[in-house]
């Protein structure tokens, strides 16, 4: 049943334009853009969130720990993440949602400070020896791709995103973090974004 699945998934894939599929070919004279990660954040920045992370423990015996992003404006709090938290204790998972610097219209950190914030979050997690899967929804899951690709930070033994909806490049100077502490974290080759 698991191979109809992923062979169903594939071909929806393939039909929609995903998957990879070397058929479709651009329009003449068209460039693609590409997306090129141009960050570099100091580890060592402390972000001090507006709360403390909600954390919730695994029902039974734990298999990992679950570091979960909210996305833009959102909280550990909203429904569908304290839903997802929910879910994944009741599969053995134990789970971490931290108040990230874009949980408000006006970021209260920098992405780098985030990324510092999530770094902390991942080596304490390792440090007691368990196994860490860091899932990002929305903006969080298009930061904690930047974050994965970042060579000094500590990775995550697996990583998954929900709904990456967001690009960092098109948020404004004033989400992106205190006035002049910000540069734009993806920028597209041959487009102004």
């Amino acid at each position: 049943m698991k191979s109809i699945s992923i062979l169903i998934f594939a071909f929806i894939l393939t039909g929609c334009g995903g998957g990879g599929s070397d058929s479709a070919t651009p329009n003449p004279g068209t460039t693609t853009p590409t997306a090129t990660l141009n960050l570099q954040c100091d580890l060592t920045a402390s972000y001090i969130p507006v709360s403390d992370p909600v954390v919730s423990p695994a029902t039974g015996t734990s298999i990992a720990t679950v570091i979960a992003v909210h996305g833009k404006s959102g909280t550990p709090t909203r429904p569908h993440m304290s839903t997802l938290s929910s879910d994944l204790n009741g599969q053995g998972y134990n789970v971490i949602m931290p108040y990230m610097p874009w949980s408000t219209l006006n970021w209260d950190g920098t992405l780098c400070d985030g990324i510092s914030y999530i770094n902390s979050l991942i080596t304490a997690e390792k440090a007691s020896g368990n196994t860490v899967i860091l899932l990002g929804h929305s903006l969080g899951g298009v930061n904690v791709l930047s974050y994965a690709a970042l060579s000094n930070t500590t990775k995550p033994d697996a990583l998954l995103v929900l709904a990456p909806g967001h690009a960092v490049q098109r948020e404004s100077p004033a989400r992106m973090g205190r006035a002049g502490h910000m540069r734009p974290a993806l920028l597209r080759a041959g487009a102004d974004g």
